[in-house]
């Protein structure tokens, strides 16, 4: 369980959702990629500029979703980065489903919407794992503490390098 953050002041909405829509990136060319693999295997009659239709519209209707789930997330535990398996389970959940209706209404097949689901939540949970997402981050009062020990250890190394230069 996370604790709160007495200093919790959420991110205005819209730099909450550009950061979303900006590392999105990543995972949405990822969720591409798998796609492109599962249709070539399994239905290699579906053209890619389909497969890109979906892609572009899931990008930003997945980030736009996830902005709000997470924003609500961490209000309710009062923490910027609250982590937990929640976090995990509506991430992977959003991406599944949100490719999955967008492939059945761009392709109108049911095998290319479990496929679309298949493949981004796939991805989604690999991101998920990589990222660590279930760990809570760091409070604003311990960012700011190893802020300042950074800035305590480069000032040290700058004054040795000068010593040094003076020999």
């Amino acid at each position: 369980m996370v604790t709160p953050d007495p200093d919790y002041r959420p991110a205005r909405l819209v730099l909450s959702w550009v950061a979303h829509f900006l590392a999105g990136i990543i995972t949405n060319v990822g969720v591409l990629t798998s796609l492109v693999i599962l249709f070539k295997v399994f239905l290699p009659v579906v053209a890619v500029c389909n497969l890109l239709v979906i892609f572009l519209v899931s990008w930003f209707v997945t980030e736009s979703v996830a902005t709000v789930v997470d924003r609500l997330i961490s209000d309710y535990y009062q923490h910027n980065r609250p982590g937990g398996v929640l976090l995990v389970v509506s991430r992977v959940a959003i991406y599944a489903s949100v490719y999955s209706v967008l492939g059945m209404t761009v392709l109108s097949l049911t095998s290319a919407a479990i496929l679309c689901g298949v493949g981004a939540g796939s991805v989604a949970l690999i991101e998920a794992l990589v990222l660590k997402s279930w760990k809570p981050g760091l409070s604003k009062a311990e960012i700011y503490q190893a802020v300042e020990k950074s800035n305590v250890k480069r000032k040290k190394l700058i004054e040795e390098n000068e010593g040094l230069a003076e020999e």
